[in-house]
């Protein structure tokens, strides 16, 4: 299982600045659309942190890969309970169609 904590600290200004501690160590939010297009074409992981007023998803990616069915293996063996599981890419093929 994966635990994760927000510790808040000040700087030299006195403003509070937050850190995620994930699994006993410190990571820096990442803004879930910019790991969609570092990892094109590839299903992520995503442990969402924060969501901004606009809509912006920050937090941690916990895992990609191009299987979807290895992605969930993965999460299973290192015990992850909570992920937002997406696709980083168009769900339909070009040049497919779909009826709903």
């Amino acid at each position: 299982m994966i635990y994760f904590a927000c510790v808040m600290e000040w700087n030299t200004e006195g403003k509070s600045i937050y850190k995620w501690v994930i699994g006993g160590e410190e990571v820096e939010k990442t803004n879930l659309e910019q790991a969609k297009q570092q990892y094109a074409g590839q299903w992520l992981a995503f442990l969402v942190t924060e969501e901004t007023p606009t809509g912006e998803l920050l937090g941690q990616l916990l895992a990609q890969n191009p299987d979807r069915r290895e992605l969930h293996r993965e999460l299973r063996k290192r015990k992850v309970e909570r992920a937002y599981i997406t696709f980083a890419g168009p769900v339909i093929k070009p040049g497919y169609t779909v009826i709903l």
